[in-house]
């Protein structure tokens, strides 16, 4: 077993973990909420956010694993702070420096991991985002952004303590140590109990697109747009008042106001400082429409399948659940139509997977303008999809569509100047008479469609 080799800046690094002040403090929503979806979005059951320590890892947050800490000589996180990449191991038990090792060899029985390392804001390594699993496997590229993009999530929460602390301490001292604030990435805004703006950085200038002269001594409440605007001053007369700090001290997410009236999400944490018996409050603002952007394009690529852009199974089986639940409510009928195509793998072995990709991306266009804007066509396997039609009369309803469907897909397909002509099974499962979960649906329609193939392919078969 290769024990984790001990950085050349070990004491500076301690120190900057030490100054975190997260080692051994209660579990945060914050983290918790990175960890969750590390292991939803790259569908591997283990996700931790570890601190390494001097002697041992310790786990700021954890999901499938019950242990809270585990020796520095044994873990893997303790080789990830090594680099600055994402340090993987795709199969333990085929490398030389793991595969003896105790984890390998007793619980958690890693035999995949892949940590990306974080860093304080001067840049130490102080731990990991990593993932686990229980059987080999590698990260694809995208794969690879999704952990690295949730990790650099987790170093801003991280990051953002610090860099109150470091306020607190120069804020209105020194020309020299206010001349720090000019050369921050984030906006710094500071307002005093009347919410009158009293400085702001180069960085808030550029965010907002007011000169420091233009917002100076106005309300900070021109920065936001309404009902906040207005809310903004009560909020503040409030806590004056009550002490009751609703949102001093605690980031959170709020709407921004630029000059020319545009609107913009960003993440906001507020501190409170007295100054020579003056009561001020500092924002530490950053504009997070990017990373909104990719955590939804990160969302959007978990729930979608790659080579078709349609639903895929999991995001299906979550539209499947609720309109099992309004069908419920509202007592109506629903229909199931599992799909497969007819002689696909001879095309493939024939002319090739990109001659057969291109195929299934033409004949979900063709099945997916059969249906109406309420229905849902996922692709479910690799030739294999579904069709949900969560509001229907009757049963003939499904079966005008099924039979849409078997004509588009016989239509012949113009694959690179070649000809080629497919067919498909269909099974159909109706809902409440044909069960009352999706699991009991999904199972009758699938024998309905192998039924279908059993039976000379290329037609409709109802469940029994």
């Amino acid at each position: 077993m290769l024990t984790p080799p001990v950085p050349p800046n070990e004491a500076l690094r301690l120190n900057a973990l030490k100054a975190l002040k997260q080692l051994d403090t209660a579990s945060d929503e914050r983290f918790d909420r990175i960890t969750f979806l590390a292991s939803r979005l790259l569908d591997i059951p283990q996700a931790i956010i570890s601190l390494i320590d001097t002697d041992r890892q310790w786990f700021k947050s954890c999901i499938g694993l019950d242990d809270a800490e585990t020796s520095r000589h044994i873990s893997f996180c303790g080789h990830a702070i090594l680099g600055d990449d994402i340090f993987e191991i795709p199969d333990t038990l085929k490398d030389e420096r793991f595969f003896d090792n105790p984890l390998v060899l007793n619980a958690p029985y890693i035999r995949f991991y892949a940590g990306a390392p974080l860093k304080t804001i001067d840049g130490f390594n102080f731990g990991t985002l990593c993932v686990i699993d229980q059987k080999p496997r590698s990260l694809s590229n995208h794969e690879r952004e999704v952990l690295r993009s949730l990790a650099d999530w987790a170093q801003y929460e991280f990051s953002l303590p610090v860099i109150h602390e470091t306020l607190d301490k120069v804020l209105f001292q020194d020309a020299k140590l206010a001349a720090i604030l000019n050369t921050v990435v984030d906006a710094i805004i500071t307002i005093n109990e009347q919410g009158l703006v009293e400085s702001l950085n180069p960085a808030a200038v550029k965010m907002f697109g007011y000169a420091p002269a233009e917002i100076i001594g106005k309300n900070i409440s021109h920065l936001m747009p309404e009902p906040y605007s207005k809310e903004h001053d009560e909020y503040l007369k409030r806590f004056l008042q009550t002490r009751e700090p609703k949102v001093i001290g605690k980031g959170r997410e709020v709407t921004g106001k630029r000059k020319d009236g545009s609107t913009f999400p960003m993440e906001l944490a507020v501190s409170e400082t007295v100054v020579s018996g003056r009561r001020f409050f500092t924002g530490i603002l950053r504009d997070i429409t990017d990373r909104k952007a990719s955590e939804a394009l990160i969302l959007q690529m978990a729930q979608t399948d790659h080579l078709t852009g349609l639903p895929n199974r999991a995001l299906f089986a979550d539209r499947f659940r609720q309109a099992i639940s309004i069908a419920k409510r509202e007592n109506h009928v629903l229909a199931l139509i599992y799909i497969d195509l007819d002689n696909f793998k001879p095309i493939n072995d024939t002319f090739g997977h990109t001659v057969g990709d291109k195929l299934l991306r033409m004949g979900a266009v063709r099945m997916q303008n059969c249906l109406r804007e309420s229905d849902t066509l996922a692709r479910v396997g690799g030739d294999e999809f579904v069709v949900l039609l969560p509001q229907i009369e009757n049963k003939d309803n499904a079966q005008v569509v099924a039979e849409k469907i078997l004509d588009v897909l016989n239509q012949p397909f113009d694959l690179n100047g070649k000809n080629v002509t497919i067919s498909c099974s269909c099974g159909i499962s109706i809902y409440p008479e044909n069960g009352a979960d999706e699991i009991e649906l999904t199972k009758r329609a699938d024998d309905a469609m192998y039924q279908s193939k059993k039976t000379g392919r290329n037609k409709v078969i109802f469940a029994n």
